[in-house]
């Protein structure tokens, strides 16, 4: 079947990290239709500024939480509809409201995944009803979106940011002034998570452990990255922390400014969230501390993306479907407790080495 791609509207109400990992669909689906422009939905002003400079989008349309009014709402359905899109696209993995979105936008195809949370509704709302493969990553689940389209390749997966050159002047200018030199190495942290998942957070006093192991080298700081939320849970962790440690607090810091100092980190460490898919994006090698994230759809995406987690076998996973996720053991979240700061020390130490050209001796590694 030929689709009619003038005018492709992309439903993406995730954060920043589902928004990532819809990237690389839009890289394909540029290169395969060049003629198409593309627009996205997004719900959070972080979603935009992850976006805000990509080349392969034509506009993004932000939806205003703030809309009370139901003439606001109204007012906002007749923009949408008179843009008159030919296909919408919802991206994985998508609810109910992402797909209802696709239908109000008017767009005579419509096309998305058949998940639980649609409760039987998909084939009203979608035009096009795509059957999940659940042992796929969400990047590779989105690509399979293009073949819908009749695309036959989609060899490009790699997650993209894009950072103004001014920007990353800025975060250099900004490193230099706290003090940061050329022969250090940065190394990164996002302790934080989503507010309302704050059962992905390894315990904070394991934080300030491992970066008194990672700074025993004298060359090492540390940047530690969190919003206006997390500023309780990260002036905690630093109480722990050696005073003689190099390391800053970056809080409550535009977006782009803390993607462009992720980007300047040798590694960076963090729990299941937003920055750690950041990281990924940009190629800094990354370590992501997982508790009952289903890991297997959400892990951070590239070449230098590695798990830790530990050997505690939990029978609780998060994913998309998952309603007032609560950990079933006693006592809960086992599986992050039982992590030991010595454990995830180790297995920095051991990838690491070859990305910044040290010794695996150098951090304590054998």
């Amino acid at each position: 079947m030929e689709f009619n791609l003038h005018k492709i509207l992309v439903v993406a109400r995730g954060g920043i990290g589902n928004v990532l990992m819809f990237t690389p669909t839009l890289k394909v689906l540029k290169d395969t239709f060049p003629e198409s422009d593309i627009y996205m939905m997004v719900l959070s002003n972080g979603a935009h500024e992850i976006l805000l400079n990509n080349p392969d989008i034509t506009e993004i349309i932000t939806y205003d939480r703030g809309i009370k009014s139901f003439r606001g709402l109204v007012e906002f359905i007749m923009v949408l509809r008179r843009m008159r899109f030919d296909v919408a696209i919802v991206m994985y993995p998508g609810g109910l409201r992402s797909a209802l979105w696709a239908f109000i936008s008017g767009a005579k195809t419509r096309i998305g995944f058949d998940m639980p949370l649609l409760r039987g509704l998909g084939g009203l709302l979608y035009t096009h009803l795509l059957k999940p493969n659940d042992e796929l990553h969400n990047v590779e689940q989105n690509l399979n979106i293009i073949c819908s389209l009749g695309a036959t390749s989609h060899a490009n997966s790699t997650l993209a940011v894009f950072i103004p050159d001014n920007l990353q002047r800025i975060a250099k200018q900004y490193l230099a002034a706290q003090g940061y030199k050329s022969e250090h190495r940065i190394i990164g942290f996002h302790p934080g998570s989503n507010a309302s998942q704050k059962w992905k957070r390894w315990p904070a006093r394991y934080y300030s452990t491992l970066i008194n192991m990672l700074a025993s080298d004298q060359n090492t700081s540390m940047l530690v990255f969190g919003d206006r939320n997390e500023n309780d849970l990260i002036s905690n962790i630093l109480s722990g922390v050696n005073e003689s440690v190099k390391i800053i607090k970056i809080v409550d810091t535009d977006l782009m400014v803390s993607a462009a100092l992720i980007g300047l980190c040798h590694a960076f460490v963090g729990n299941d969230s937003g920055l750690i898919h950041v990281a990924a994006a940009q190629c800094v090698p990354t370590f992501c501390i997982v508790g009952p994230t289903d890991i297997k759809k959400t892990r951070p995406y590239g070449p230098k993306s590695y798990i830790i987690r530990s050997e505690f076998e939990c029978s609780c996973r998060y994913n998309f479907n998952t309603i007032n996720f609560k950990c079933s053991q006693t006592p809960a979240y086992k599986c992050l407790n039982e992590l030991q700061p010595e454990e995830v020390y180790r297995q920095i130490c051991l990838n690491l080495s070859p990305f910044v050209g040290i010794s695996r001796t150098m951090y304590g590694g054998t």
